[in-house]
């Protein structure tokens, strides 16, 4: 682990989303005392390299599938301001100083803007109501509320946007994302302004909504396949401008990430199959042109199987098949590629398609229909 710079950060495939590098040495454990600072999950795989990259570089290329364990999924707390001596302390215990930050996770540009666009849209002019009730000076304490089960995602973001909105508020998070909590668990509490609480408080809650239903949507999904090979995937099927928090929430169910948009990953789907008069230059073209990307094959048909083994393909999308005909599909790959099945799989029949063995279930049920969760900011 010391052997060099240490990065955490990047999406899958193309990862232009680098935000944090440490120098060789920066690690140290049993630090307890450290600047006050906001929890936030380590979105992306760990690399090393010999130095710091500059703010237009990306990182290297991950592996093409799987993340290592010090990367995705870590819990930590990160400074919140650039400077030339943020941290990061990851699982309360490994501490990089000396580090520098050079652009935030991925997921909080998305998240900015999603609290601009709210903040018109609910806000306006103002908050007449807490304006002509509440006092200036007014502070209150509120807890954030599970009032039923869920999965925690995205409670890190709070303290976010809420600065990002210039409240005068501070967001001290009791849960860290991805745990499971009770009906009655506190999640966070915030103390501040009344009038700054009040009026963004509606926002906040809806935005939680969305990441902690996908978390929780998706936790079920996972659970169905405790015990199986298979691994659950998510999908490009997210809300328009949701893409980064569904992906984040959805990993934080315990997803794996599929590709975040068409600049990451190819992926030739029968669209485009229609269009190809060699398949095999054109993988060849693809991966030339593309070499650090995934490439993906979907495979209605064994022959579409066939054309995509026979052209050196190594990540097979087994499109719309019954359990019976993916079973059939998998023997005949044999091992020589990456499986995925897709299209039309439910709660219900996970269990049946995780059965053949395939590498990857997708579904777009965790991101576009996901379950309903209460949530509530209780004063006091």
């Amino acid at each position: 682990l010391l052997g060099g710079s240490l990065f955490l950060g990047g999406a899958r495939g193309s990862h232009p989303h680098t935000f944090l590098w440490a120098s060789r040495g920066a690690l140290r454990r049993g630090e307890k005392n450290h600047p006050p600072s906001a929890r936030c999950a380590v979105f992306g795989p760990v690399f090393f390299s010999p130095r710091p990259l500059t703010p237009k570089e990306t990182c290297p290329a991950p592996p093409r599938f799987g993340w290592d364990a010090l990367g995705i999924g870590s819990i930590a707390d990160i400074a919140l301001t650039e400077g030339p001596r943020p941290f990061i302390q990851r699982q309360g215990s490994l501490l990089l100083q000396d580090a520098v930050v050079m652009t935030p996770p991925f997921v909080l540009p998305d998240l900015k803007r999603l609290m601009d666009a709210a903040v018109a849209e609910d806000i306006g002019a103002g908050d007449v109501t807490t304006l002509g009730c509440v006092p200036d000076d007014a502070v209150m304490i509120a807890h954030l509320m599970a009032r039923c089960p869920l999965v925690a995602a995205g409670l890190p973001w709070l303290q976010v946007l809420l600065t990002h909105v210039g409240a005068d508020v501070t967001v001290r998070v009791e849960i860290q994302d991805g745990i499971m909590v009770d009906a009655g668990t506190s999640l966070a509490v915030l103390k501040g302004a009344a009038r700054d609480i009040l009026t963004y408080e509606r926002i906040l809650l809806n935005i939680l909504y969305v990441s902690c239903g996908i978390a929780t949507t998706t936790r079920r999904y996972v659970n169905a396949l405790q015990g199986y090979h298979t691994q659950l995937m998510d999908t490009r099927k997210t809300w328009p401008a949701l893409r980064a928090v569904s992906k984040y929430a959805a990993h934080m169910g315990g997803a794996v990430n599929h590709r975040m948009g068409l600049y990451d990953g190819i992926m030739i789907k029968d669209n485009h199959r229609g269009f190809l008069q060699d398949v095999p230059a054109t993988v060849a073209k693809l991966r030339h042109n593309h070499p650090t990307l995934p490439l993906i094959y979907e495979c209605d048909t064994m022959e579409d199987v066939k054309a995509a083994l026979g052209a050196g393909v190594d990540h097979l999308l087994l499109d719309n098949m019954s359990p019976e005909r993916l079973r059939i599909a998998l023997d005949f790959i044999g091992g020589r590629a990456t499986t995925e099945a897709s299209g039309g799989i439910t709660l219900e029949t996970l269990g049946a398609y995780a059965q053949t063995g395939v590498d990857y279930i997708s579904t777009s049920a965790i991101t576009m229909n996901p379950q309903a969760v209460d949530l509530g900011l209780d004063q006091g």
